[in-house]
């Protein structure tokens, strides 16, 4: 029995547990445009952090497992502290009042966040750029992958002289190993995260049409399971992961999400509309019925849209079939259970789903590049995730091709490195 104990507590110690990704430490940096480059920090269920009259330091004085919404129950948190006509102060006014004023407070945010937005690019006349990271990252290495694919759009935008502004989206995909559970937790996050981030870019279109113009093209990239945060953005990502077909009871998260996911019950979660809307996903950890998905049967059976709802719609992915993270190492990217990673990974997944939604009316058009390291040995079949070192961007070839293919409308693949279907 006192080795059994033993054995338990090491493999306890070893895979960890999961744990949050806040960002306190820099949720002031929101409306602020640093070096080109706007930022926006999103917790798990989706609601954006308050921009000031927090104190610095408070992600090592609050609860692991706390929201956003939560935060003013924290009995740490002394909210007669908090300084007037700050959004600190409107979070501290939760106590009191429904969760139905929790959302209005946000939808306030997230239109401070697209005013401060829109008054910046149409002064300016920046290009949007938004970028998105995946699970099991903070802050520091969050920023680290924005930087080398900011990088990356300025080597590979045509013309050279065009102006871009990035916005960085940080958002809670959790910390620690798969089996910790924290990639299950990250998996039913990322879609709240994209849908509530609807808010912000239906304000964002908004802002332009009350000032007579027309909303502008849009780009964005994801690395990993920020591909799932996306494709609840401009879609219906439900057969993906069919737990949000049915949420638990009081879950008020999902219920609202099953509610209004289609952006037909509640104009603010609409379906964002865009001149195009441009998406280069490298290494999507998400099934490739994220994009292009089932009819779901509800009671009565009524058929419903899944996957893409957006239109405009243009989608690159990067295709690895020996990334070691998308195929689990054993080649099992489809096990459900297992949180199914098929469309950065699965080539005959892709050419069945993924390739023929160009045939629908709302897709632009749907490319895949190969990104599989040269001579990987037969006996290793294993290629790194990450983007830096080894990673993704280290096929220099495949990541030219992939950003030109994103950026430009006129681009050319003398490498041949996109995935042929046919």
């Amino acid at each position: 029995m006192k080795r059994l104990f033993i054995l338990l507590v090491c493999m306890a110690m070893i895979m960890g547990c999961a744990s949050n990704v806040r960002f306190f430490d820099y949720a002031n940096k929101q409306e602020q445009i640093i070096d080109n480059t706007a930022s926006l920090f999103i917790d798990a269920n989706g609601s954006v952090y308050p921009k000031n009259g927090f104190q610095v330091g408070m992600d090592s004085v609050i609860q692991e497992r706390i929201s956003v919404y939560n935060l003013a129950l924290e009995e740490q948190l002394d909210c007669s502290s908090v300084p007037d006509n700050t959004e600190m102060q409107k979070i501290c006014a939760i106590k009191g009042f429904s969760y139905d004023y929790h959302r209005q407070i946000q939808y306030e945010f997230w239109q401070s966040r697209a005013k401060h937005l829109y008054e910046y690019v149409a002064s300016t006349n920046k290009e949007l750029i938004f970028m998105v990271h995946g699970y099991n990252n903070d802050y520091e290495e969050s920023k680290a992958n924005f930087d080398l694919l900011k990088n990356q759009v300025k080597l590979n935008a045509s013309p050279s002289s065009r102006d871009f502004l990035f916005v960085n989206i940080y958002w809670d995909g959790f910390k620690g190993n798969p089996v910790s559970g924290a990639w299950s937790l990250a998996q039913g996050a990322g879609p709240l995260v994209g849908f509530r981030l609807r808010a912000f870019f239906n304000a964002l279109s908004q802002q332009f049409i009350e000032n007579a113009k027309q909303p502008p093209n849009i780009t964005f990239l994801t690395h990993s399971s920020g591909a799932f945060v996306l494709g609840a953005l401009f879609g219906n990502p439900v057969a993906a992961l069919p737990e949000l077909q049915e949420p638990k009871v009081g879950d008020k998260e999902y219920a609202f999400f099953r509610k209004n996911r289609l952006g037909n019950a509640d104009e603010r979660y609409k379906i964002p509309i865009f001149k195009s809307i441009r998406i280069g996903m490298i290494a999507a950890a998400t099934p490739t019925t994220t994009f292009n998905g089932v009819d779901e049967s509800g009671t009565p059976p009524i058929a419903i849209a899944t996957g893409i709802i957006a239109n405009k719609v243009t989608m690159i992915f990067s295709m690895n079939k020996y990334d070691y993270a998308l195929t689990k190492g054993f080649q099992i990217q489809n096990l459900s259970f297992l949180g199914a990673t098929g469309s950065g990974s699965d080539k005959e997944r892709y050419c069945q789903y993924l390739e023929v939604l160009e045939g629908k009316s709302n897709i632009d058009r749907v490319t895949a590049i190969h990104f599989e390291k040269p001579n990987t040995p037969w006996f290793k079949p294993f290629n790194d995730h990450a983007l830096k070192d080894d990673g993704y961007l280290a096929r220099k070839l495949s990541t030219k091709v992939f950003f030109q293919a994103l950026l430009n409308n006129d681009y050319s693949d003398p490498y041949n490195v996109t995935v042929e279907c046919h």
